[in-house]
């Protein structure tokens, strides 16, 4: 499966975008870069949120999503999506 976002650009909204970014910081603190492995992702104050966002994203083929447990699969790193061009929609 390929990591590079279709046709150069990824469209996202600016909340996707904080969430990509939110996701990004909890990676890089646990040590793992880039981002392209399995974690729970269970902030108990936003995993609703986080989880919604990361569905919608999943959807479009941006990143992989499980919903046991919020546990996701990354298969951008947030850095090569900046590179390629988010466009970010309002």
């Amino acid at each position: 499966m390929s990591t590079s976002p279709r046709d150069g650009e990824v469209k996202v909204t600016p909340e996707e975008l904080r969430c990509l970014r939110e996701v990004d910081y909890y990676y890089r603190k646990k040590g793992v870069y880039p981002i392209l492995k399995d974690v729970a992702f269970a902030t108990a104050s936003n995993r609703r949120r986080v989880d919604t966002v990361l569905h919608r994203l999943s959807v479009r083929g941006i990143v992989g999503y499980e919903g046991a447990y919020t546990r996701i699969r990354l298969f951008v790193d947030l850095q090569e999506v900046t590179k390629a061009g988010v466009q970010v929609r309002s």
